[in-house]
């Protein structure tokens, strides 16, 4: 595969990924109803029909990674855009199979057999694969089936939208010289460091400093000395950073980092104080800072046209297949605001 090829491929399938987000087994299994709850329709799609428990199954997952990091009102308000996302995809998705049928596409046995066998591999015995097929009242022929499903939309994104899609070698000249910024790499250290804190005093932590440095100077290992003293945060690593940019700590540790870039490699700082306490700090590579050349951005440039052009195509395709197909969503919650004309 040239680079060329393999650019367009890594851009199909990172696109196409996030164009056909949905997980397939929450969005196409059969929506079993939980005690106490009445599944709805929430939108109708050519013959098919989106349900309510199906929606809130795509959602579960979202919700429950929400409330762990938000305030309930937060939540309310970032699951209403997550619920109106959530519902147009799975109205694309259905328009997209409707149209994937109407091709009349045949997938390979092997190819669903790969997948079955991708299913089969999450599960520790084919006991629990089994158990999950029957928790979600589903047969080995339905889930071959949705499996069919899944790959015929594929191989339709890619013959009536990714084909269709051209980079053309001037536009990636034009975009690298107006976006130079884009490609600069600002200069890093490879930083190592020895923080001693202000315990119980700084008198105290300053001597501690200094036996520290002493070792170092009679030829004690940096890491191994981070291991044994250090009360930073990277202690059990050797006190490792990794590669660390002009800016990356902040003010507060300024002077930190501009010892550490003062440095050459295999070199060791003096002390330095801060209000964090006394630190040491060791590097043992650098880089200058430098501006990528044009053969180095390509293929980031490659992948970034390619997926804005992917996604108008992709959206202007589904405009078309909304045209064709009836379309009816009945959610009246107002926490969807829901518009098929929306990208």
């Amino acid at each position: 595969m040239n680079v060329s090829s393999r650019n367009w491929y890594t851009a199909v399938c990172n696109c196409a990924g996030a164009a056909l987000a949905l997980v397939l087994l929450a969005s196409l299994l059969p929506a079993q109803v939980p005690p106490g709850r009445v599944s709805r329709i929430v939108a109708n799609v050519g013959n098919d029909a989106i349900t309510s428990i199906e929606l809130d199954r795509v959602l579960a997952p979202y919700q429950q990674q929400l409330a762990e990091r938000l305030p309930p009102e937060e939540v309310t308000r970032e699951m209403a855009r997550v619920r109106r996302d959530a519902l147009k995809q799975l109205i694309d998705r259905k328009l997209l199979t409707a149209a994937a049928k109407e091709q009349e596409l045949t997938m390979p046995e092997i190819e669903i057999d790969k997948k079955v066998d991708e299913y089969r591999a999450r599960y520790a015995t084919p006991e629990d694969f089994q158990s999950f097929l029957d928790q979600q009242g589903l047969t080995m022929d339905e889930l071959r089936s949705t499996i069919n499903d899944d790959l015929k939309v594929k191989v339709l994104f890619q013959d009536k939208v990714a084909r269709r899609v051209t980079v053309l070698p001037g536009e990636l000249h034009d975009y690298y010289q107006l976006h130079l910024d884009e490609f600069t790499q600002p200069a890093q250290v490879h930083m190592y460091q020895i923080l001693v804190k202000n315990k119980p005093d700084a008198k105290t932590a300053l001597l501690r400093a200094r036996a520290i440095q002493k070792e170092l100077q009679s030829g004690g290992n940096f890491q191994q000395l981070a291991r044994q003293y250090s009360d930073d945060p990277k202690r059990a690593q050797g006190g490792d950073w990794g590669l660390v940019s002009e800016g990356y700590f902040g003010e507060d540790m300024a002077p930190v980092e501009q010892a550490a870039f003062k440095l050459h490699p295999g070199e060791f700082s003096g002390i330095v104080p801060t209000r964090y306490g006394f630190h040491l700090v060791y590097i043992d590579r650098k880089r200058a800072g430098r501006v990528l050349t044009e053969a180095e951005a390509y293929d980031d440039i490659y992948a970034k046209l390619f997926n804005q052009k992917l996604a108008s195509v992709y959206e202007e395709y589904l405009l078309h297949l909304r045209d064709k197909y009836y379309v009816e969503v009945l959610e009246q919650a107002p926490a969807t605001d829901f518009s098929l004309s929306e990208p």
